[in-house]
């Protein structure tokens, strides 16, 4: 593994898999999020300072894991949907600029 500090971009080798690349966390959240993208599969995710608002469909099944992270609300709008019980969705109120919370807490709802 190899930071490259002037450039803020984290290196890695992944032994005989090729190499892997991705800039570092720089501490700045934004404010909102509005409306993130219309459909999401992979790996996601995205944090704001006070809000993220989206009406997203989650897609792609195993493997799928987006998490949403706001310091003080999330508005899941009509449309959102998380079509795949193998789909993974997180989220957190929490301060931003921590990345993914390692523990959650349960939450009752009714």
């Amino acid at each position: 593994m190899v930071l490259f500090e002037p450039d803020n971009i984290l290196r890695i080798g992944t032994f005989g898999r090729g190499a892997w690349q991705s800039p570092t966390a720089n501490g700045i959240c934004e404010t909102t999020i509005n409306y993130l993208p219309s459909i999401m599969e992979g790996f996601r995710f995205y944090e704001a300072s006070s809000s993220i608002t989206t009406n997203s469909i989650i897609s792609g099944g195993f493997g799928t894991n987006v998490y949403l992270k706001a310091g003080d609300y999330i508005d899941l709008t009509d449309g959102f949907h998380a079509k795949d019980e193998n789909t993974e969705v997180k989220i957190y109120i929490d301060a931003c600029g921590a990345g993914i919370p390692l523990t959650s807490k349960k939450v009752k709802t009714e």
